[in-house]
């Protein structure tokens, strides 16, 4: 993983204005075949998730290891996904998510969180950085 700072914009400024703290994106993807995988831990802290097909299998998702073509989100191939944040979704972004391609295929999961973390210094101010980790 690397980091590099991002410097805040209208955006992250909102999100800041409505909850306080300093923002952390985490990006990771996942090979996922037909068996279940876990795509991403559960995280009380995270306010905003994407999840990702990049593959060329369909891919469901849940946030339950039942996961699959009778119980999920279908994520289509090639850049399928689906986004949660806490203001539309209440608290399902901060679940754990599985993911399997039940046609035998394999696809690369991609997920990528906004979560919030505990400041010491206080609020962050306008035209300071805040991590992306890869």
């Amino acid at each position: 993983m690397s980091r590099q700072d991002v410097f805040i914009g209208a955006a992250l400024q909102f999100w800041r204005d409505l909850f306080g703290g300093v923002a952390v994106e985490n990006e990771n993807t996942v090979s996922v075949g037909a068996s279940t995988v876990s795509i991403i831990n559960g995280n009380g802290d995270r306010l905003g998730l994407l999840i990702m097909n990049l593959g060329a299998n369909n891919t469901f998702v849940a946030m339950s290891s039942a996961v699959g073509t009778s119980f999920g989100i279908l994520l289509s191939a090639n850049g399928g996904f689906v986004a949660f944040n806490v203001r539309d979704d209440f608290t399902m972004q901060t679940r754990q998510f599985f993911a399997n391609t039940p046609s035998g295929g394999s696809s690369t999961i991609y997920t990528l969180e906004l979560t919030r973390t505990a400041s010491p210094a206080g609020p962050p101010q306008v035209g300071a950085p805040f991590h992306l980790i890869r």
